[in-house]
C-alpha cells in the first residue's frame, strides 16, 4: 500500500527524536546517495554538514528549526522522489541534489519566523550559493538551488497551491518541509515546539500553532498537492484530520 511509505517516514522521524540518536547518523544516509562521479555534491554535503555540526556546537538548538527538522525534511524530499519514480515522473534535478537543498534550507535559521528585514530563506539561500560556488558547484545547478530554497517561503507556497499548474520541484519542496507537521500526532508535537521556539525568539504567537485553529489553518493550506505527495497518502492524511477538528464555527 502506498501509505506504507508515509507510515515509514513517521517511524523514522520518531525514532530520530529517541535521547540516543544521533542526527549525524541520519544524515549520512544522504551522503551515500549522492553518486560517487559528483565530487562537487559531495564537497557541498561536506561543506554543508560541517556549518550545521559548528551551529550545533556553539548553543542549543531551536525547538523546532533544528538539526532534526532538517532530517526529516532531507527523508521526506527521498519519500517524494521515490513516489514520483514509481509514478514515471521525471524531475528536473536529481534527487540527490534535491536532498541538499533540503539539507541546507535552513541553514541560517535563527529561530522565529521569518518578517520584514528579516529574510531567513534568503539568508540561506545565499550561504549555499556561497558553499556551492566554493565547492565548484555549475552556476546554473547553484541557481536552481537557490531558487528551491526561496520556494520553500510560506506566503509562495500557498500562492503556488492556488495554481494547480506550478512547477512540481516547488511544490515537492514545500511539502518536504512541512511533511512531518502534516502529520496527526507528531505534527502537534511539532507545532507545539514552533510555538516554544517562537516564543523563545521575542516574537508574538496570538495563535499557538498546536490549537485547533492553528491547526486547521495550517492544514488546509495543503489540500492541494503534488501527484507524488497525493501517492504517498498524504492528502487522506490531511483530509482525517480536517474533518476530526472543530468546524471553523464551532472553534470561534
Amino acid at each position: 500500500m502506498v501509505e506504507s511509505h508515509l507510515a515509514d517516514f513517521e517511524a523514522a522521524a520518531r525514532a530520530s527524536r529517541a535521547a540516543e540518536f544521533d542526527w549525524r547518523a541520519g544524515y549520512a544516509a544522504v551522503a551515500r546517495a549522492i553518486p560517487a562521479d559528483d565530487a562537487p555534491a559531495s564537497r557541498l554535503f561536506g561543506a554543508l554538514l560541517a556549518d550545521i555540526e559548528a551551529d550545533a556546537r556553539s548553543g542549543p538548538p531551536n525547538g523546532y528549526h533544528n538539526p532534526l527538522h532538517t532530517l526529516d525534511t532531507m527523508r521526506a524530499m527521498d519519500a517524494l522522489c521515490a513516489s514520483s519514480e514509481r509514478l514515471g515522473l521525471t524531475l528536473a534535478c536529481p534527487a540527490h541534489i534535491l536532498s541538499l537543498v533540503m539539507l541546507g534550507h535552513d541553514l541560517r535559521h535563527p529561530g522565529g519566523a521569518s518578517g520584514p528585514g528579516r529574510d531567513l530563506e534568503r539568508m540561506s539561500a545565499d550561504a549555499v550559493a556561497e558553499f556551492a560556488r566554493q565547492c565548484e558547484m555549475p552556476a546554473g545547478l547553484t541557481q536552481q538551488i537557490v531558487d528551491l530554497i526561496l520556494a520553500t517561503r510560506l506566503p509562495f507556497q500557498k500562492a503556488l497551491r492556488c495554481n494547480s499548474t506550478g512547477d512540481l520541484l516547488a511544490f515537492l519542496v514545500g511539502e518536504a518541509d512541512v511533511m512531518a507537521s502534516l502529520l496527526p500526532g507528531l505534527g502537534v508535537e511539532l507545532a507545539m515546539a514552533l510555538t516554544q521556539e517562537m516564543q523563545a525568539a521575542g516574537q508574538p504567537v496570538a495563535m499557538p500553532f498546536e490549537s485547533a485553529p492553528a491547526r486547521r489553518l495550517f492544514l488546509g493550506a495543503y489540500t492541494r498537492l503534488s501527484r507524488p505527495a497525493q501517492a504517498l497518502g498524504l492528502g487522506k492524511v490531511i483530509a482525517a484530520q480536517l474533518a476530526a477538528l472543530p468546524s471553523a464555527q464551532n472553534i470561534f
